[in-house]
């Protein structure tokens, strides 16, 4: 008995659910039908609305042709003037006579707007620039009529759409309004227009030049992102999300600025879609371009300069690597890297010297940081790993006034040993060879930092001169002098920055000459200025010992 329930029961719920199931399927074709018919029915108008765009292009063209023509023949007409005004016969009177009617007829049809709604040099723009808009036109119009989703069939109507409105805009400036036509077409067929201006692909064109090559300008960057997908709305919607993808990347700083969502949401909001492009193989799959733009002066705007400061603690020196970040060494001989947000500027302790050493310098490289110090052992040099996170020692012989500055280049290492009057360098920190160099000076306290931009070693110290050695001739030349006590060298693409009392001074590039400071460094206000470092942003940092501070970003463009 009960078996026979359970059968009754299922066909009890099959006999209520056939009808169903049947009657769903209708209507899912009958809409995807309708939207087919609608496709069809978009793409004849459009490609009747193209053929009238055709016709007037053709019509700007022939006034062009006309107006190159009358130009011809009035400048003919001239020289034939000029040339029988010497002949004294009656026929030739009347001749100059008919030349000179002819000419004054040429001339003002040429340049008559009652005649010509532009100029020959309009129209042949015009017919140019609209040219290349028919043949995205003739790209999207046959792609319509395969469409069977309503999303899809948005997306594409809308492109068409502003395509068409760029050609109203190109009608216009040459006086031709194609209003008519485009209105008609509009009301007949209810266009959404909310899609920046596209580009479609045809066999008569080739694709926008910014596919292939992204444009370049002084005022803006561009950003070219693809999507892929059988929805042709899925398709634009994946291409600008990797378009955005790039932005975010391009414009986010790289250490030691820690991203914000104040700065992603501001990059976000200051992009334009510039133009997008779409292709499809069949009715299967479409791939889809949008251009974003973004204006040069957002990518660079730096957060506002901040300070970190602690009663009692006394920062000694800076240094900057573009992966690595910013780092800093304080009298106690903690060295600590440092980060900024939006709540400001954090430090982080990485590790410190044994208590006996006293701190002198600090370098960084891409896997590294470096520190002089010294000691009742003398010259003691530390690299920190940031591979192991482990710090390694390294005591070294350097004469009674042990090692003071301290610079990397690549995996290399340059340190200073005034008592030999020696610039010591170990090409790797695994090295136990060494290259040796000769002091500029013989003087404690000199500071060393290498020139990436002009490959050379640059020193400078209490005497107040500055000097640089080019590795390959191993030979110092002086820079500047007067410099005052240096505690620390900075650099940009342009110059040469000298921490030096309470001031940074600036030091051509060019011509080793002395620039005013960028407006955020002309006064400081600083104590005492131990560290100079330059970001990738090309911003200044600067450590104050007597302020116990960390100050920047300055912005030195």
């Amino acid at each position: 008995m009960t078996c026979f329930r359970k059968v009754v029961s299922i066909l009890f719920l099959a006999a209520l659910l056939c009808p169903i199931s049947p009657a769903r399927a209708a209507d899912s074709n009958n809409a995807t039908t309708q939207v087919q018919s609608e496709a069809q029915a978009q793409a004849q108008a459009y490609q009747r609305t193209i053929a009238e765009y055709r016709r007037q292009i053709n019509g700007w063209q022939t006034s062009a042709n006309i107006q190159v023509a009358l130009v011809i023949i009035a400048g003919v007409c001239g020289v034939f003037v000029s040339s029988l005004h010497r002949v004294d016969k009656p026929w030739a009177k009347n001749i100059v006579l008919a030349l000179g009617i002819a000419t004054s007829v040429a001339t003002f049809l040429s340049g008559s707007n009652a005649v010509f709604s532009a100029d020959y040099r309009s129209l042949r723009e015009a017919v140019s620039q609209a040219d290349r808009l028919i043949a995205r036109m003739d790209g999207i119009a046959p792609t319509i009529a395969f469409l069977s989703q309503p999303s899809d069939l948005a997306t594409a109507k809308g492109q068409m759409g502003d395509l068409f409105n760029e050609y109203d805009a190109i009608a216009d400036k040459v006086g031709s309004s194609s209003s008519t036509s485009t209105s008609a077409a509009q009301n007949e067929l209810h266009w959404p227009f909310q899609i920046p201006v596209v580009h479609a692909q045809s066999t008569s064109s080739a694709a926008p030049a910014w596919i292939h090559s992204l444009p370049s300008d002084g005022r803006n960057l561009y950003f070219v992102g693809i999507g892929s997908d059988a929805s042709l709305a899925k398709a634009k919607d994946n291409s600008l999300t990797d378009a955005k993808a790039q932005l975010d990347q391009a414009c986010e700083f790289g250490p030691p600025y820690v991203s914000t969502d104040a700065r992603r949401t501001l990059i976000g909001n200051s992009a334009t879609v510039q133009d997008t492009y779409f292709t499809s193989s069949g009715n299967s799959q479409f791939t889809f371009y949008t251009l974003l733009r973004i204006s040069r002066d957002i990518q660079r705007m730096l957060p506002a300069p901040a300070e970190y400061d602690q009663n009692g603690w006394h920062p000694l020196d800076l240094a900057f690597d573009p992966s690595a970040g910013l780092f800093v060494l304080d009298r106690d001989g903690k060295i600590l890297k440092i980060t900024q947000d939006q709540s400001g500027i954090h430090l982080q302790q990485l590790f410190q010297l044994p208590g006996a050493l006293r701190p002198d310098a600090i370098a960084a490289s891409q896997d590294s940081v470096y520190v002089s110090s010294n000691g009742p052992t003398g010259c003691n040099i530390f690299q920190y790993s940031f591979a192991n996170r482990r710090p390694s020692q390294r005591n070294v012989s350097g004469g009674t006034q042990g090692c003071y500055g301290i610079a990397t280049y690549g995996a290399g290492l340059f340190v200073a040993f005034p008592s030999n009057q020696e610039v010591r360098y170990w090409p790797a920190w695994s090295s136990q060879t060494t290259r040796s160099f000769t002091l500029p000076e013989a003087v404690p306290n000199c500071v060393l930092h290498y020139d990436v931009y002009g490959q050379r070693l640059l020193y400078a110290g209490p005497t107040g001169n500055a000097f640089a050695m080019s590795l390959d001739t191993g030979r110092w030349s002086k820079i500047t002098s007067n410099l005052g006590y240096v505690n620390s060298i900075a650099v940009t693409p342009a110059s040469l920055l000298f921490a030096s009392g309470g001031k940074v001074l600036f030091v051509a590039r060019a011509n080793n000459s002395g620039l005013n400071p960028p407006p955020g460094m002309a006064s400081l206000g600083a104590g005492m200025v131990s560290g100079i470092a330059v970001d990738s942003t090309n911003a200044a940092w600067i450590t104050d010992y007597d302020k116990s501070s960390i100050r920047g970003p300055f912005a030195l463009n």
